[in-house]
C-alpha cells in the first residue's frame, strides 16, 4: 500500500472513529473532502466496507416488492379468496 492510501486509511480510521461507522461512503469522503471513489477502495483493502452503511435502505423496498407479488399471484389465482376452512383441508 502506498504511504498516501495508509495516510488517508488512517484518516477514514480516524474519522469512523469519531463519528461512527454507521455511515455511508459518501458521507465518510464528504466528512474527510476526499473522492467517493478513493474512500471506498481504500474501505475494500481495509475490508471495512460491511461496517459501513450501505448507501440504499432496501428494507424500505420490501413491502412495495411484496405488495405487487401479492398482487400478481392473485391474477394467476384469479382472484379467488380462500376461507380458513379451505386453506386448512
Amino acid at each position: 500500500m502506498r504511504p498516501a492510501t495508509m495516510a488517508l486509511a488512517y484518516r477514514i480510521w480516524g474519522d469512523c472513529r469519531l463519528h461512527g461507522w454507521s455511515r455511508t461512503v459518501a458521507e465518510i469522503a464528504d466528512s474527510l473532502g476526499e473522492d467517493p471513489a478513493r474512500v471506498r477502495r481504500v474501505a475494500q483493502v481495509k475490508n471495512w466496507l460491511p461496517r459501513m452503511r450501505m448507501t440504499t435502505d432496501r428494507s424500505c423496498d420490501t413491502p412495495l416488492l411484496t405488495a405487487d407479488m401479492d398482487g400478481q399471484i392473485d391474477r394467476l389465482a384469479g382472484d379467488r379468496r380462500y376461507g380458513a376452512e379451505e386453506i386448512a383441508a
